[in-house]
């Protein structure tokens, strides 16, 4: 049996473990609607409002490698672009000094003690034990900062590592393919790229955060002074919603334990986000309101909260404010208390004041829209919302008032959706289509009013978005002997 060891350090396999296959936000109108930050092939492009390729983003500190962008989120005055990046360094003392102090510390305290703690280990799981179960026992539910501290130690004293493992013969085995290649450690960062005054190329990059730990959604608040991030604090699917201040860096944590889905209030006084309401795993979920004054949290380190709705999500968790302050959420319609949503009710689109108020369902006819819906993105006048699903390449507008839903993007037969649509402006969406003849993945433009739609991306390298829509794999058929 191979060694799974290599697989288990490499930091980008680790980060994968993270990722689901769904759709993600791959590109980014500019509020004026005059440019577009685009990610292909996982660098960052910046676009006209053709889809013309205007500059791209050169990779920034050389004790990074394979960097490559994979969020981002425009700045409300069009002046720069916040974007998370994720690669490897492998010198440990290039990158200490700008991640946070707790997690260093951590890191290092665990990494001077490995051989010890291991020795423990073994006692605990056995002399037959392999090296896997070891590190994941090392910071239960912290499984990137246990990769990280064994890779300090075994970097300082490979002799001392082994030395711990005599009498766990397995997990002393399997050292032996480990590899430079293995010791390098995964980074997450977050940074604010500029744009020079004609908005045509990318200027200076300032690092805002530098984390082994993984970030998740980037919301830049309506002043565009900070910025609320989700952080991986362990193995679980929450995150701890935190605001960062921009361009300085500073770090506020706010909430723990919520889902990836929130927004800022229209005022940026507050966020507004989704929590499993019994803990981890739970679909049954509360839509929340925080004050985003950190100043203000209780004694306790928790700030106080609102709550605006319970709602049944039995798929990703995604929440929009909208211009006029309502936030708009999606679930399964059901009656409490109950053992289980009834399956005949189609889930929905609904929206609440963010300061609280009545929870209104947002009128769309049966079928009218996906099973999965977990991917929309409003419109910036708030009066549509673009409508994708995981499990189909089919693209939808859908009016918030009169519940009218519009087919943009037929499914395409064998295609799933990789990439969640975006608004150009008020009457302009684009989103990504596949030509089912030839299979070529293309970036569209609708307009309303117009028939058919536009290609933007019509000059771009042919593979360029391969990653934008998935194709699904045929199933094997079986057929049993007579």
């Amino acid at each position: 049996m191979p060694n799974p060891l290599p697989r288990i350090l490499c930091p980008i396999f680790a980060l994968a473990l993270l990722c689901g296959c769904e759709p993600k936000e791959r590109f980014a109108w500019s509020p004026n609607g005059e440019r577009a930050a685009v990610i292909v092939k996982d660098q960052l492009r910046l676009a006209d409002g053709d889809g013309h390729w205007l500059a791209a983003l050169k990779p920034g500190d050389p004790a990074l490698e394979d960097l490559v962008v994979s969020e981002l989120a425009w700045l409300p005055d069009g002046r720069g672009v916040v974007v998370h990046q994720t690669g490897h360094a492998r010198d440990w003392s290039a990158i200490r000094e700008q991640l946070p102090t707790e997690e260093r510390e951590t890191i290092e305290a665990l990494a001077d003690r490995l051989p010890e703690v291991l020795e423990a280990l073994v006692v605990i799981h056995g002399e037959s034990t392999d090296f896997e179960t070891l590190l994941t026992s090392l910071v239960p539910d912290e499984f990137l900062i246990s990769v990280a501290a064994f890779q300090l130690a075994w970097a300082k004293d490979p002799d001392g590592v082994k030395a711990s493992l005599q009498k766990a013969p397995q997990a002393l085995a399997e050292l032996d393919d480990i590899d430079d290649d293995d010791l390098r450690f995964g980074v997450n960062q977050i940074a604010l790229v500029s744009l020079n005054e004609e908005r045509t190329a990318f200027e200076d990059s300032s690092l805002i955060l530098r984390s082994l730990r993984d970030c998740q959604t980037l919301r830049v608040s309506p002043d565009g002074n900070r910025l609320a991030v989700g952080r991986k604090v362990g193995d679980h699917d929450e995150i701890d919603l935190e605001i960062i201040d921009l361009p300085g860096g500073a770090r506020h944590p706010l909430v723990k334990g919520i889902t990836p889905a929130f927004d800022w209030s229209r005022e940026g006084d507050s966020l507004v986000f989704l929590t499993p309401l019994s803990g981890e795993g739970s679909r049954l979920m509360r839509l929340q309101r925080a004050s985003a004054d950190t100043a203000s949290k209780k004694e306790n380190n928790t700030p106080e909260t609102e709550q605006l709705a319970t709602v049944l999500v039995p798929f990703s968790p995604r929440v929009a404010v909208l211009p006029d302050d309502r936030v708009l959420f999606s679930g399964q319609p059901v009656t409490l208390p109950s053992a289980g949503a009834d399956p005949n009710e189609q889930p929905r689109l609904f929206t609440v004041p963010a300061h609280g108020g009545p929870v209104v369902t947002v009128p769309t006819p049966e079928g009218a829209l996906p099973m999965n819906l977990g991917y929309f993105v409003p419109s910036p006048d708030g009066r549509r919302v673009a409508v994708v699903e995981s499990e189909t390449d089919a693209v939808a507008v859908v009016d918030l008032t009169g519940g009218k839903s519009q087919l943009i993007s037929s499914p395409h037969l064998g295609w799933k959706c990789r990439t969640l649509p975006g608004w150009k402006s008020d009457g302009e969406m684009s989103y990504a289509e596949v030509d089912p003849v030839s299979g070529k993945i293309s970036w569209r433009l609708w307009r309303e009013g117009e028939t058919g739609s536009r290609n933007l991306s019509e000059d771009w390298p042919p593979d360029s978005l391969n990653e934008w829509l998935e194709k699904k794999e045929p199933k094997s058929e079986h057929i049993a002997n007579p």
